[in-house]
């Protein structure tokens, strides 16, 4: 037992010498390493503690239990107690700390004794820190994602529920009632009412929420006229009201029962305006631009009910934008292409497609940082999104590269738009030079006979681009099949 003690005790001399020599303290501390004496208090900080402001002298004198954040300090003061008692030789914990400018930092840190008094106490202390700061955000972001996703497919559910609704039943009331059902776990109203536009007036053919929804059933209210009603036909969009005894004290009750939130969406159908979707709260502010888009699908299901048809889109799918520029990611890109050439080979109409690529952009980005490619990048597709009309598609294909599907849209056409993005670009200053930013542009056009599938059309747009770039860049190309 004795030449035990006597070994470890030698040992624990070894480390100490081993540590206390300069280069190994800083390059133990550069690893995240640190190592603190539990008897007397000496020791270093590895250079996350001084990077976060802290001295060694502070870290030894335990200060690092002061600036966990209060959540954590609990579970990590414990489990440390246990350590200096002996119980535990080893010690991992992940908490939050206080840098002394005021951030707060996620670390997990890990450590073991090394070095025992003569009475088989912990004495020295050997320690790793590493700061999960981006890591935690990126997980939190992950999860605030996940949620969100749950959420839209919620909703998408709710819409194809609706969907399926409409076009399994041709009778109104009967549709109208099982969608407005749907549309409660989504949008939470008090009331609802579909009005139908008859002789200069707005009749309700429908609703729920009603204590007695045949004394609501035939209720005429005039359009145009000093109601909320009329201003949302005349405005042809949704529309909301914070508090209707407010601004429209008349209608703020309707067969006894309040209404302080109102939400009305016209009902469109090809262009034809059949009637309104009305939502009604008890709580004046109640409706939310997310209850307005909710409703607004909502309100296309129930417009194809009164038009007496079935609905065979898809009326909901989650968004994918690239963060950076706002347009389609090249997964979205392509499930919205492929659905445009479907519509234009029933409609028998042509589509155009553009392949446009940033000139000399890892030029840009060896100067000036990737920042600054970022920015011309992101300036770029909001030049392009100013030209295209709301029906066109735009997406980040890869990096510096953008395609876009013109439906509707033939050779001359196509042309055309490509040029007007090219001038819209130009227009575009490069950080820190005095030239403008300049893009090259391949064009490809088929008529309905011949579209093909979206891969095969994007093939051609990007061999004319290529053409482009090979005849000096900055230009639109159209692509013509080789013999």
């Amino acid at each position: 037992m004795e030449k035990k003690s006597e070994e470890t005790g030698n040992n624990k001399r070894s480390i100490e010498q081993l540590i206390n020599l300069p280069e190994v303290r800083n390059a133990l501390s550069e690893l995240g390493v640190f190592v603190r004496n539990l008897k007397d208090g000496t020791g270093f900080s590895n250079y996350l503690w001084k990077q976060w402001g802290y001295t060694d002298r502070e870290m030894v004198e335990e200060v690092w239990q002061r600036v966990v954040h209060p959540e954590d300090r609990e579970s990590a003061a414990e489990q440390y107690e246990q350590l200096l008692a002996g119980e535990l030789s080893t010690y991992r914990q992940t908490y939050r700390v206080q840098t002394k400018a005021g951030d707060w930092r996620w670390v997990v840190t890990a450590g073991r004794v090394v070095g025992w008094d003569s009475n088989g106490k912990p004495e020295l202390y050997v320690g790793a820190d590493a700061d999960i700061t981006e890591r935690r955000v990126a997980e939190a972001a992950l999860e605030q994602a996940k949620a969100e996703a749950e959420v839209q497919a919620q909703e998408a559910e709710t819409l194809r529920m609706a969907g399926a609704i409409v076009a399994s039943t041709l009778e109104i009331e009967k549709a109208v009632q099982l969608v407005l059902d749907q549309a409660l776990q989504v949008v939470p109203y008090d009331t609802a009412s579909v009005l139908l536009l008859r002789d200069m007036a707005l009749e309700v053919v429908g609703g729920n929420g009603w204590d007695d929804i045949d004394a609501v059933k035939g209720l005429r209210i005039p359009v145009p006229g000093e109601n909320p009603h009329g201003t949302a036909l005349e405005h042809g969009h949704p529309f909301v009201v914070d508090d209707v005894a407010q601004d429209f004290p008349q209608y703020s009750n309707i067969s006894g029962t309040e209404i302080r939130g109102w939400l009305g969406v016209p009902l469109v159908v090809h262009g034809e305006t059949l009637g309104l979707l009305v939502m009604h709260s008890t709580k004046p502010g109640f409706f939310t631009p997310k209850h307005v888009r909710l409703s607004t699908a909502l309100g296309d299901h129930v417009a194809v009910a009164l038009f007496n048809a079935r609905l065979f889109e898809q009326t909901k799918e989650l968004a994918m934008t690239d963060s950076l520029t706002g347009v389609a990611t090249r997964r979205s890109f392509f499930v919205q292409a492929e659905r445009a050439l479907k519509l234009a080979r029933r409609n028998q109409s042509p589509v155009s497609v553009l392949m446009a690529d940033l000139d000399h952009f890892k030029r840009i980005n060896d100067l000036h940082g990737h920042a600054a490619g970022d920015e011309m990048i992101r300036k770029a597709a909001e030049a392009a999104r100013a030209v295209l009309r709301r029906s066109e598609i735009i997406g980040r294909y890869g990096g510096e590269e953008f395609a876009v599907v013109l439906p509707e849209t033939d050779e001359p056409n196509a042309m055309i738009i490509a040029e007007r993005i090219r001038m819209q670009v130009a227009d575009i200053m490069i950080p820190g030079e005095d030239k403008s930013l300049t893009v090259s542009i391949g064009v490809t056009a088929r008529d309905p006979a011949e579209l093909t599938t979206v891969d095969a059309i994007l093939e051609e747009a990007d061999s004319a681009l290529y053409e482009a770039k090979r005849l000096g860049r900055n230009r639109a190309e159209m692509y013509r099949p080789t013999a």
